[in-house]
């Protein structure tokens, strides 16, 4: 029989440590998801979690962002957000020496 995260303090340490704590500040997913939710294995709460966070950034809209979802802002703004890295990594010559350690740790 499953348990509901609240519930599994006592028995499933690991498991309500992972969903709970390790969300940090997103609230949204622990009282949306999370909490309500009952999970047999921590395989069911990661798929579960995995439809959760699709619906959250495809198609939840969001006040702060003019009932935008997250993904509809990020790319209605991403040629801005291009424009100011571009324009950072000029200005700030460490920034693209970042940038290329980063390219090089991927491809080794």
């Amino acid at each position: 029989m499953g348990k509901t995260v609240q519930s599994s303090v006592t028995t499933s340490v690991g498991m309500t440590t992972c969903l709970s704590s390790g969300f940090g500040r997103t609230s949204n997913t622990k009282n949306e998801e999370v909490y309500p939710h009952v999970y047999d294995s921590v395989n069911d709460a990661e798929r579960d979690l995995e439809k959760y966070f699709m619906f959250y950034n495809q198609n939840r809209s969001h006040t702060a962002l003019d009932d935008k979802t997250l993904d509809g802002f990020y790319f209605d703004n991403l040629p801005a957000i291009q424009r100011i890295a571009q324009a950072l990594i000029t200005r700030f010559p460490v920034l693209r020496n970042e940038k290329k350690r980063k390219m090089r740790l991927r491809n080794s």
